[in-house]
């Protein structure tokens, strides 16, 4: 008897300083068509995840959801690039030169852009293998 191929796995892994959850979904449908969604940090892996799920699929209409969040270890939380925020006010001191009328801007404004917040980072091959196992672990949950 033919088995559904109708199906959804999640999984979560904790890879350096971040908390990586993967869903998959699949429905039934003629052909292999793997959709991936993925964030931008962790584009490096969608050949690899399209390569492990046609590895294991070869059918189906499979949706490969990554999504992450990062960890805040013994109050490790973020810093400030201090370079970046001078660059950022030396700017923001000629634009306003130029204006007739400047808008005040605070710390929490200039915090929010995305350049000023550094975070740790984890190396690539680490985050890499846990991707990799990641994908293979909710495979396994799928199959």
């Amino acid at each position: 008897m033919i088995k559904s191929m109708t199906a959804f796995a999640s999984s979560e892994a904790d890879i350096g300083d971040l908390i990586i959850n993967c869903e998959l979904r699949t429905v039934n449908h003629r052909y292999c068509d793997i959709s991936v969604k993925i964030p931008e940090r962790l584009r490096f892996i969608e050949s690899d995840a399209r390569t492990l799920i046609s590895a294991k699929l070869n059918r189906g209409k499979i949706e490969c959801v990554l999504s992450y969040r990062k960890q805040n270890r013994d109050g490790q939380g973020f810093s400030v690039n201090l370079e970046a925020v001078s660059a950022l006010l030396h700017a923001t001191q000629q634009i306003e030169a130029l204006m007739h009328a400047p808008a005040p801007f605070s710390a929490l404004d200039v915090l929010a852009l995305p350049a000023i917040q550094q975070e740790a980072s984890t190396d690539r091959e680490t985050l890499h293998n846990g991707l990799v196992a990641l994908i293979e672990s909710t495979l396994a949950q799928l199959i």
